[in-house]
Order: C-alpha cells, then sequence, then structure tokens
C-alpha cells in the first residue's frame, strides 16, 4: 500500500505538535492506547493523521488527572465514540481537586516559613525573653505519664490520626507540644497537643490559645516531653504562670541530635 506523505505525519512530527516523543507514543500502541494510522510494511514506520491529535489530547488529559492509560477506554463507547463532555467534566472536578490540594499545601507551607522567620530572632538565645505568639488552635488530650519517648510519639500519633479524621491540616514543622495548666489543690493538668490550622472557630474539640506576649526560655533536652516531674518543677519556678506551653522551635537548619524546645509561660 502506498501512502500518500502529505495525508500523513511522521512519528517524531505527530509526537512534536505535544512535546510528546516517539518512546512514549511507542508505548501507547503496546498498550492499545494511540494505534498508528498506518505502518509501514517494509520500514515499520509509524504515521498519524492530524485527527489522531483528539486521541493524544485524550491520552494526556487522562494521565495529567491521574487515570492509568487502561481507564481512558471508558470514555470510548464500542463504536470509537469519545465522551468529550464526560472527558471534560471529570477533567474539571479533578483538577478542582488538585487545587484545592495545592492551597492547603501552600498554606502548610507558609505556616511553616513564618514559624522559621519568627523564632529566628529567638534563636540560641540562653536568657528569659519575652515574645508575642500568634493565636494557635490545637486539639489536645490529657497527657499519660509515659516512660520514654516511643510513649510520647505514640501519644503524638493518636494525635495526628485524629485530626486527619476530624479533617483539620497541621503544618509541617513537628506541632506537638505539651500544655501544663494548674488543677485543683496544687494539681498539674497536662496535655499533649496538635496545632492546626484554620479550623471552624465554632467547633467544640478546638482549644484556642490567645495571642499575647509570653515569658520565655529555651532548653535541648527532650526530657522536657515525657517528664511529670519537670512539669511539677516549672510550675513550681513559676508561681504566677496560668498556664505553660512546651513546644519544638522550627528553625532554617534541622539536626536530629539537636533539638531545641521553648518553654512559653502565660501569667
Amino acid at each position: 500500500m502506498e501512502i500518500e506523505e502529505r495525508d500523513y505525519l511522521t512519528i517524531g512530527e505527530f509526537g512534536s505538535l505535544r512535546n510528546v516523543d516517539s518512546k512514549a507514543l511507542r508505548y501507547y500502541e503496546r498498550v492499545g492506547a494511540l494505534i498508528p494510522a498506518y505502518i509501514d510494511p517494509h520500514t515499520q514506520y509509524r504515521y498519524y493523521t492530524v485527527s489522531q491529535l483528539v486521541d493524544l489530547d485524550t491520552i494526556l488529559l487522562c494521565l495529567e488527572m491521574g487515570i492509568p492509560l487502561k481507564g481512558t477506554s471508558k470514555y470510548r463507547g464500542k463504536d470509537g465514540v469519545l465522551a468529550v463532555k464526560k472527558l471534560f467534566e471529570d477533567g474539571k472536578r479533578i483538577t478542582q481537586d488538585k487545587i484545592e490540594k495545592y492551597k492547603t499545601t501552600l498554606m502548610r507551607l507558609q505556616y511553616a516559613l513564618d514559624c522559621i522567620s519568627n523564632n529566628d530572632r529567638y534563636k540560641d538565645r540562653h536568657d528569659y525573653y519575652v515574645r508575642r505568639i500568634n493565636r494557635r488552635y490545637i486539639l489536645k488530650k490529657p497527657l499519660e505519664d509515659p516512660k520514654d519517648f516511643a510513649s510520647f510519639s505514640k501519644q503524638s500519633l493518636a494525635l495526628f490520626t485524629q485530626a486527619k479524621e476530624r479533617g483539620f491540616d497541621s503544618g509541617y514543622t513537628f506541632p506537638i507540644g505539651i500544655l501544663l495548666e494548674r488543677g485543683l489543690q496544687s494539681s498539674i493538668n497536662a496535655s499533649i497537643f496538635l496545632e492546626v490550622l484554620n479550623p471552624p472557630t465554632d467547633d467544640e474539640r478546638i482549644f484556642v490559645l490567645k495571642e499575647k506576649e509570653y515569658y520565655c526560655y529555651q532548653e535541648s533536652q527532650t526530657a522536657l516531653f515525657y517528664s511529670h516531674n519537670v512539669y511539677e518543677s516549672i510550675l513550681a519556678e513559676q508561681e504566677d504562670a496560668d498556664l505553660v506551653v512546651i513546644t519544638n522551635m522550627t528553625l532554617d537548619t534541622y539536626r536530629h541530635d539537636i533539638f531545641p524546645i521553648e518553654v512559653q509561660i502565660s501569667t
């Protein structure tokens, strides 16, 4: 069979119209997603028609939406008719979902960068200092008396799971901490908390740490995260404190062997 070259595009010409290389087109052929209009029996050269760009665009759109190639067949009937409207509606919906996820990712990244920026001015401080901290929203639960950091990590995981189930987002900065509140008869109410971002303000499960100035100092011992004796000592030293927040400081660099912790005292 002789072909009129003006009626066909070589595999390279066809792919160049959508910036798709020949290797990808051969793969689409192997899986049956896009068969060349003509294959020269002598040279095995592949040829395509301009009208097949619709098929290629369908494949590329499905791949962009995360639909595997075998799933593209659901948009084409047995008679070969392409359900364009259904394809575009699904594409719009999936794209909107991705946009919302990217917005959340951007929010979490900006939160982390803001934390780093705000903490930078207090980096490596060895004295007491006063800093104003923005309003924070937290999920909290009573801290079980842990014996080691593994136990503390297990309780942290439970909070992350709870937040995920409730649809709450947290930052990228390990936003886990300890909240100390004075109880009756000099008792201590110790809670483990997870800071969450932009939760519903009327959600009763959310505890709000108001924007205010805190009297702060830094420690580098992770024992602060799992020692009730330390909690009693902190409140004993800070007689005017109504609550104490113990949390990690997110800085511009991170090392596993250095874990800077900030003790924030509210009076």
